[in-house]
C-alpha cells in the first residue's frame, strides 16, 4: 500500500468536499498505521465537518497527544469540534491554545470570535476580527466582523461589514442571509428578501436561506408565500425548530388554530427556548380526578393573562387541585380566576406537591377538541371592588371621557419596535376635546409627558400602578384604555373592559389578521398599520372615534 498516494488522494478528497471518499481513505491509512498523526487529525476533521462532534474530539485529540510538537491547527479544529457540541469554555480554550502558539493565526482570531459571540462575550469577539482583518482582509474576517457588530445592536457597522465580505464574494451565502437580517431588522424588508432570494440562487437547498426568506415575507404580510417557504426549510431540515413553530404563529394569525398549536409545541425544542422546567409529566387532556395540576405562566404578562382563561375548563376536568405559578406581581390579581385553587408566585420554592403540569400556552389544544376559537368567558379575571372604587373616586375629579393611555412596550421584547409608538407621534390624541387622558405607562420620561401636555394635560399614574392588581383596578374605573399591542391590551381585555389596540401591520397572532374586533376580547376594537410604519391611519381612526365617543358622552 502507498500511504503516501492514499493520503494525498484523501486531502485532494477532502478539498473537493468529497468526505465519505476522504474518510474512507483516511481509515484505510489507519488501519495501517493506527498511530499515523495527519491522518488522525484530519479524520477528526472529517467526522466535525459531518457532525460527528464526539468523534471529531477523540480523533483530534489523539492526534495532539501523539505530535511531538504543539500545532496551532490541530487546537484550532478540535475548538470547532467543541463548539459544534455545545461545550463553548472548551472551545474557547483551545482557539486561545492555537493562537499562544501561532498569534497571527487568522482563522483562530476568527473563531474564537464566533465562540466568544455564542458566550454572549461580543465585546471580547470584536478585537479578534480586527485583527484577522489586518492580517488577511478577505470575506471570512469581515463577515465575522459583522457577525460580532450584528450580536452588538451596531446595525449600520455590521451591515458594512457584511457587504465588504459580499464585495470580496458575492455568492458568501452567510454574508447574504446576515445582512438580509440587518436589513430586516431596520424595516427594509423589500432589500432583505432580495438579498435572501440571492442567497437561494446560490444554494437553493438552504433550509436557513428558506427560513429567512420565510420570516421576511411574513413581516411584510404575504402570508401564502412566507408559509411556502417555511415547509420548503422543514422539509430540508426536519428539525428546524424555528421554522415549524413560524408556521404554527402564522396559522394561528390566520385563526387556524388546530394546525397552529400543533405546531405551537415545536417551541419546546427551539435552541433560545429551553424545556419545561419541571420532572413532573406533562398533562395531555387527560381527566384529572384525584390529582393535583400545576398550571405555569410559560410567558410573558400578556400570555398569561390570555390564557389563564383555561383555568376553570382544568378544574372542570376533576383536579383536586389547580395549583398556578404565576409571574410576580400578579399573585393577587391571579388567585381570584375560577378554577384556581393555589397561587404561588415564580422563584417561590419550594412548590406544593403535584402530580402533573401543563403550561398556561399549552392548554387551548388540550382543552378544546374542535379548536374553532377560544372560549367566550369574559371577565374572566376580577379586581377587589373596593380597590376599583378608591381609582374610581380618584379619576372622578377630571371632567369628560376617561381615558388610559399605554404607548410602549417592553424594550427587551423582540418586537418591541414595531408595536411601540414614539410619544410625539401619538400625543395627537390628547388633542381631542372632552377627554381626560391618564398615562399608564410605567416608565414614562418626563419628555414624554411634555410632549402630550402640548396638546392637553395627562395624569401620570405610574407611581399608582405597584402591582397588577392595581393597574386592573384603574383600568375597570376607567371608561376606556388606548394601548400599543402590551400586557395591558390584554388584561383590559380579560377583565372586559373598553380597550383599543394599536397593532402593527402584522401583529401578535392572537389579533389575527385585518378584522377589527378580537374573538379573544369581544370588548377590544382593533386599529391597524396599513402598513409597515404607519402609525398616522391607524391613529387617525382612533382620534375619530374617541371624539364621537367623547361628543355623545356615552360609554364606548
Amino acid at each position: 500500500m502507498d500511504l503516501k498516494a492514499l493520503l494525498d488522494g484523501a486531502v485532494k478528497d477532502h478539498r473537493a468536499g468529497r468526505l465519505q471518499q476522504a474518510e474512507a481513505a483516511y481509515r484505510r491509512v489507519l488501519s495501517a498505521v493506527p498511530g499515523h498523526v495527519d491522518s488522525l487529525h484530519l479524520l477528526g476533521v472529517v467526522r466535525t465537518q459531518q457532525k460527528a462532534f464526539r468523534e471529531g474530539i477523540d480523533l483530534i485529540g489523539r492526534a495532539i497527544a501523539l505530535r511531538k510538537t504543539p500545532s496551532a491547527i490541530f487546537h484550532c479544529n478540535i475548538g470547532l469540534a467543541y463548539r459544534g457540541l455545545g461545550e463553548r469554555k472548551e472551545a474557547v480554550a483551545q482557539f486561545e491554545r492555537a493562537l499562544a502558539l501561532e498569534p497571527d493565526y487568522v482563522e483562530a482570531h476568527i473563531n474564537l470570535a464566533a465562540v466568544l459571540g455564542d458566550c454572549g462575550r461580543s465585546a471580547e469577539a470584536e478585537p479578534h476580527c480586527r485583527r484577522a482583518i489586518a492580517l488577511r482582509p478577505d470575506a471570512a474576517a469581515y463577515f465575522a466582523l459583522g457577525a460580532v457588530l450584528h450580536d452588538l445592536g451596531k446595525l449600520d457597522e455590521a451591515g458594512g461589514s457584511y457587504r465588504q465580505a459580499l464585495n470580496l464574494k458575492p455568492d458568501h451565502v452567510g454574508a447574504l442571509l446576515n445582512l438580509g437580517a440587518v436589513l430586516a431588522a431596520q424595516g427594509e424588508l423589500d432589500a432583505a428578501i432580495g438579498h435572501y432570494r440571492q442567497a437561494l440562487v446560490f444554494r437553493p437547498d438552504n433550509a436557513e436561506a428558506h427560513f429567512n426568506l420565510g420570516a421576511a415575507l411574513h413581516d411584510r404580510g404575504d402570508f401564502d408565500e412566507a408559509l411556502a417557504e417555511y415547509r420548503r426549510a422543514s422539509s430540508l431540515e426536519p428539525d428546524h425548530a424555528d421554522a415549524h413553530w413560524n408556521e404554527a404563529l402564522l396559522r394561528l394569525a390566520r385563526g387556524e388554530y388546530r394546525e397552529g398549536f400543533e405546531k405551537f409545541e415545536w417551541r419546546w425544542r427551539r435552541r433560545d427556548y429551553g424545556t419545561p422546567p419541571f420532572a413532573a409529566p406533562q398533562w395531555m387532556g387527560d381527566d384529572l380526578s384525584d390529582r393535583t395540576i400545576l398550571l405555569w405562566a410559560e410567558q410573558g404578562f400578556g400570555d398569561s393573562f390570555q390564557c389563564v382563561r383555561y383555568a376553570p375548563f382544568v378544574k372542570a376536568r376533576g383536579a383536586r387541585t389547580v395549583i398556578l405559578q404565576c409571574l410576580p406581581g400578579t399573585e393577587q390579581l391571579m388567585s381570584g380566576v375560577a378554577g384556581i385553587d393555589m397561587v404561588v408566585p415564580r422563584g417561590e420554592t419550594p412548590l406544593p406537591a403535584f402530580d402533573c403540569q401543563a403550561s398556561l400556552m399549552s392548554l387551548p389544544p388540550l382543552l378544546q377538541a374542535d379548536l374553532s376559537g377560544p372560549p367566550a368567558n369574559v371577565p374572566y379575571i376580577d379586581v377587589a371592588p373596593a380597590l376599583v372604587a378608591s381609582f374610581r373616586e380618584r379619576v372622578a375629579t377630571k371632567a369628560g371621557l376617561k381615558v388610559g393611555l399605554v404607548w410602549r412596550g417592553n424594550p427587551g421584547n423582540t418586537h418591541d419596535r414595531r408595536r411601540s409608538i414614539d410619544a410625539t407621534t401619538i400625543a395627537q390624541l390628547c388633542a381631542v376635546p372632552g377627554v381626560s387622558w391618564f398615562s399608564l405607562q410605567l416608565d414614562a420620561r418626563q419628555d414624554e409627558i411634555d410632549a402630550f401636555a402640548r396638546y392637553a394635560p395627562i395624569e401620570d399614574m405610574s407611581p399608582l400602578l405597584i402591582d397588577w392588581s392595581r393597574t386592573a383596578a384603574l383600568l375597570a374605573a376607567l371608561d376606556l384604555v388606548v394601548t400599543v399591542d402590551t400586557a395591558v391590551a390584554h388584561l383590559a381585555g380579560a377583565l372586559g373592559r373598553p380597550v383599543f389596540v394599536l397593532l402593527a401591520h402584522v401583529a401578535h397572532w392572537c389579533w389575527l389578521r385585518e378584522r377589527p374586533d378580537s374573538p379573544w376580547y369581544p370588548t377590544a376594537k382593533l386599529f391597524r398599520q396599513p402598513a409597515w410604519g404607519d402609525w398616522v391611519s391607524p391613529i387617525e381612526a382612533v382620534i375619530h372615534e374617541i371624539s364621537r365617543l367623547a361628543a355623545a358622552r356615552i360609554d364606548p
